[in-house]
């Protein structure tokens, strides 16, 4: 390993080097010696801000990281970080320090340090995954001012003006200072889908977005994004087309998943969306992804016995997302579902040529549906007893929902009339109110929001979230109880749906709510009171 001299001494030996690496980048970076890779740290605005000695751990750090990279296969320093498995948790540490006499503290802090620094330099650009693991506040007090302190200025400033909360406001700098480390680029350089990057990393590891619908916005005030709206309005896809929704159960046939997307095109004028989506779930993904999974390579609709046979045994049991094997229980309509999607291109091959090379025998008999009437009306029986034994409670549940609201408001409204660190009562309960820069939840950002903590427990509540939580709950089951209409339906109500028709004869104004067409395919206009 090379030997760091103290820091003015490798100050002056490498001052030709400063400023001779264009850009903090992950390219010139990674075609760098150990060395040098680490001696370019010298070039970060920060550098010489601490003491000489701690210069020196610095480098030191950051030549044994660098030294033991060396040890991992690939050509740069990037590659040699993807193999080593940085990104995946702590192991490199132990791996580091175990042929080290130092005691652990020492060795972790330089370590750290180390590799800190080398992140802030952009010799490397770790992985989502790394600051899941490594949760280091250093890259994110630091990383501003080694990226680029202007613009994190300038996103403080709109930050300020548009009465952010300092928490969402923080959140927010850990955003764009991740997106900014992991892409490798300035913040003038970063685009919506590196946002898009970091959001779909958290959702598939069960990561909270904390601040990424902050840093959204900040990013748009400062004019990086050039986008309307806000992350939520633009990641809304609504309804997807047919090849999307075929797409998602990755299919490796190319001719499966051409037939498949062509008799779901077909059948989907005939259903709403919802069917649609049940159908190709059952076809695309119960159907043909599972025959895929255990038969690789099959490409051909005409299954033989074998592999019909192990499906349909398989169909009768599922896994559940904690993992447990369930009966499963609609194996008769999806067996109904498979058997009509054959004998459908068998009917369709009389017309159109293009099935005809697809019209061969069902794997699912007749008989093996038997009994699918009787499923349906044991199935409309339980959601009848359903109704019938919950039809007593729904007064219960509107007076709650009608009382939780009422007390929410009230409390709002205590709340709103106190003055900020005063204590009030409610229900038998004291609070005093706190400013929203102290909140903790990250809910909403503005200077309007109610906060409270309950003297006895010390519990925070965010009224203003709970007063509007509490509302909506009360609306949409009031909503639902008197119209009858379906979760879609309700779903795509705006104030446009609120209409009025006036009686010819007496010239009373009957006020109307109009729901567009959804599983019926029929608009419906119910009057409301």
């Amino acid at each position: 390993m090379t030997t760091i001299e103290p820091a003015p001494s490798i100050a002056n030996s490498v001052a030709p080097l400063r400023g001779s690496c264009p850009g903090h980048v992950a390219g010139p970076a990674d075609r760098l010696s150990a060395e040098a890779a680490a001696r370019r740290l010298l070039d970060l605005p920060m550098w010489f801000d601490s003491k000489a000695y701690v210069q020196a751990q610095r480098l030191r750090g950051a030549l044994r990281v660098l030294a033991w990279l060396e040890s991992s296969p690939g050509a740069g320093w990037q590659q040699r970080w993807s193999a080593s498995g940085i990104d995946d948790g702590y192991d490199w540490l132990g791996q580091l320090t175990a042929a080290d006499p130092r005691g652990w503290p020492i060795n972790h802090h330089e370590l750290r340090s180390g590799m800190n620094w080398l992140l802030l330099g952009r010799t490397i650009n770790p992985g989502y995954g790394y600051f899941a693991h490594n949760r280091s506040q250093f890259l994110y007090e630091h990383g501003p001012a080694a990226i680029d302190a202007e613009m994190f200025d300038r996103v403080a400033e709109r930050a300020t003006a548009l009465k952010v909360t300092a928490l969402e406001h923080r959140n927010a700098v850990r955003v764009i200072a991740r997106t900014a480390l992991h892409t490798g680029k300035t913040i003038r350089a970063l685009t919506a889908t590196d946002i898009f990057e970091q959001r779909d990393w958290n959702l598939g590891h069960n990561t909270a977005n904390k601040g990424i619908n902050t840093a959204w916005d900040l990013l748009g005030e400062v004019g990086v994004l050039e986008v309307e709206g806000s992350l939520a309005e633009t990641v809304r896809v609504g309804q997807r087309p047919v090849d999307e929704l075929v797409d998602f159960y990755r299919i490796t046939s190319p001719r499966a998943q051409e037939v498949l997307i062509r008799y779901c095109q077909e059948r989907a004028p005939a259903l709403d969306y919802n069917s649609l989506r049940t159908m190709i779930g059952r076809l695309v993904g119960t159907f043909w992804a599972d025959i895929e999974a255990h038969h690789p390579g099959i490409d051909d609709l005409d299954l033989p016995d074998e592999i019909a046979t192990a499906w349909k045994h398989r169909l009768r049991t599922c896994t559940t997302k904690r993992g447990t094997i369930r009966p499963r229980t609609s194996v008769l309509e999806i067996l109904t579902q498979v058997r009509a999607f054959y004998l459908d291109i068998q009917e369709w091959a009389h017309a159109d040529p293009y099935w005809v090379q697809w019209a061969v025998r069902s794997p699912v008999r007749k008989g093996d549906t038997d009994g699918i009437v009787k499923a349906r009306q044991r199935s409309t029986a339980a959601m009848h007893q359903r109704v019938r034994e919950r039809l007593p409670q729904l007064p219960v549940l509107v007076e709650t929902a009608t009382g939780h609201r009422d007390t929410c408001r009230d409390a709002l409204d205590s709340a709103t009339a106190t003055r900020v660190g005063e204590v009030f009562g409610h229900d038998g309960h004291r609070y005093r109110r706190i400013t929203a820069a102290n909140e903790t939840t990250g809910y909403k950002r503005g200077p309007h929001d109610v906060i409270v903590e309950e003297t006895e427990t010390a519990i925070r509540t965010n009224l203003s979230r709970a007063e509007d939580e509490a509302f909506w709950t009360w609306a949409i089951i009031e909503t639902l109880r008197h119209t009858g209409v379906r979760v879609e339906e309700l779903l795509e109500i705006t104030h446009l749906a609120l209409t009025s028709y006036r009686l010819p004869d007496t010239g009373e104004l009957v006020p109307l709510l109009q729901i567009i067409p959804s599983k019926t395919d029929e608009e419906r206009l119910l009057p409301i009171d």
